[in-house]
């Protein structure tokens, strides 16, 4: 038995570590947003390079949404409206520098989330 305790303990500490990853790797495809009118997914890919999406649903045709691309000082970079008969928003960002951008979803004129963007070179 004393010999089968750390292989036990590596095996049970493999099971929680794998666990952690599958839970982050879930995060990525959660839901950004969802209520009766709208549901966004994240972006993806999170860290992207040339293009960045995100999937989305307008349940409501006459809501109106968008999405804000911010720099880290806050500064607009890109505003993306998202028409209600369609299903993505691509986001090209080969002219955007590489850093941490910050996307947040506007409904109706009012701010709803905001979650993180890397981009990388």
């Amino acid at each position: 038995m004393k010999k089968l305790l750390p292989i036990l303990v590596l095996f049970f500490s493999s099971v929680i570590l794998i666990a952690q990853d599958l839970a982050v790797l879930s995060d990525i495809n959660d839901e950004f947003y969802n209520s009766a009118t709208i549901e966004v997914q994240n972006v993806y890919p999170n860290p992207a390079t040339d293009i960045a999406v995100i999937n989305y649903s307008i349940n409501d045709p006459s809501s109106e949404a968008k999405i804000v691309l911010h720099d880290l000082l806050g500064t607009m970079t890109l505003d993306y409206p998202l028409q209600p008969f369609e299903k993505s928003l691509k986001i090209d960002l080969i002219d955007m520098k590489e850093g941490v951008y910050f996307y947040t979803l506007y409904t109706n004129g009012e701010s709803k989330v905001t979650k993180k963007l890397i981009i990388k070179k």
